[in-house]
C-alpha cells in the first residue's frame, strides 16, 4: 500500500482505491458509485467486495487492508468518508485533517484477486 491524499474535498474514496493498488490518484476515475469503482478494479483483476460492518463479524481484526466507510465528526450528515483499516485500526486516512468515525464504519470494501493464482505469478 502506498499511502496517497486526497487531492479534494471528496476524493477520499478514489485515494483509498488508489493507494491499494499503489497507483498515482490521476488513473483512477472519480467514481459515482460503488458500481463505477467495481467495475474499474475488475478491469484490474480484483473484484471490490462489499461487506456491512460488524464488530463482531471477523473481518474486523482481519490482516488485510481493506476500506472502512462512514460517518465522521468532520463529515455532513450525510456524506461518509473513507479510510484504510487493517486489524480493525485505520492505517491510512487520505484527508489532511484525520477525524474518526463517528461511532463505527458504515461498511467494508476489499479488493480481492479475481484470479489468485495469476496475481501470484505477477507479483514481484
Amino acid at each position: 500500500m502506498n499511502p496517497i491524499p486526497q487531492p479534494g474535498l471528496t476524493d477520499c474514496y478514489r485515494a483509498c482505491i488508489a493507494s491499494l493498488l499503489e497507483l498515482d490518484i490521476s488513473k483512477v476515475p472519480d467514481f459515482t458509485w460503488y458500481d463505477d469503482a467495481r467495475e474499474f478494479c475488475v478491469g484490474l483483476g480484483f473484484d471490490l467486495v462489499y461487506l456491512p460492518w460488524d464488530k463482531s463479524d471477523r473481518i474486523y481484526n482481519t490482516k488485510f487492508l481493506a476500506i472502512a466507510v462512514g460517518p465522521t465528526s468532520q463529515t455532513p450528515d450525510d456524506w461518509f468518508h473513507a479510510v484504510i483499516v487493517q486489524n480493525g485500526e485505520v492505517v491510512h486516512d487520505p484527508n489532511p485533517e484525520p477525524a474518526d468515525f463517528v461511532d463505527s464504519p458504515e461498511y467494508y470494501l476489499c479488493l480481492v484477486p479475481i484470479d489468485p493464482a495469476k496475481a501470484l505469478q505477477e507479483a514481484p
